[in-house]
């Protein structure tokens, strides 16, 4: 996507800029206030901010401190353009900057074809979500970065 810039966020400093766009998602959207929860992990976490041209916040994700890549939230108007795919790959480029052996997922099925494409494995089943089923996928790190 085009325009698009990543950043570190910094939970104390960006806290609301995050929580307004899970608001947004969650809340507006899916009517679902499960992941719009802030937890105790979020201030342990490093976050990853995505925002227009003009500044407008339009997506976030986070990356736990044991690998976990959780809470990617794209703003409606701005998804089937590839921002999740994006914030997914920066979070990963960060776990590899940090060191981490490997990141891991709980996945929607529909998801599967494009994580495996990145060269992530499936490693079970993870906690279902709303009577959906989901997989739990993890990529080792190594030497190299996810595929493109």
């Amino acid at each position: 996507m085009d325009n698009v810039h990543m950043q570190l966020a910094c939970w104390e400093r960006d806290r609301l800029n995050i929580e307004a766009i899970r608001f947004a998602v969650y809340m507006v959207e899916r009517c679902d206030p499960s992941g719009l929860a802030c937890d105790r992990e979020d201030s342990r976490c490093r976050h990853v901010l995505a925002s227009e041209g003009d500044g407008r916040f339009i997506g976030t994700g986070r990356l736990e401190c044991d690998g976990r890549i959780s809470r990617i939230v794209v703003l409606p108007e701005y998804r089937q353009q590839r921002l999740g795919n994006e914030i997914l790959r920066y979070l990963a480029e960060l776990a590899r900057e940090l060191d981490l052996p490997s990141v891991c997922v709980d996945a929607d099925p529909r998801h599967l074809p494009f994580l495996q494409s990145l060269g992530f494995v499936e490693t079970g089943a993870a906690p279902s979500r709303r009577g959906s089923p989901r997989y739990a996928m993890r990529l080792n790190l190594g030497d190299q970065a996810p595929k493109s």
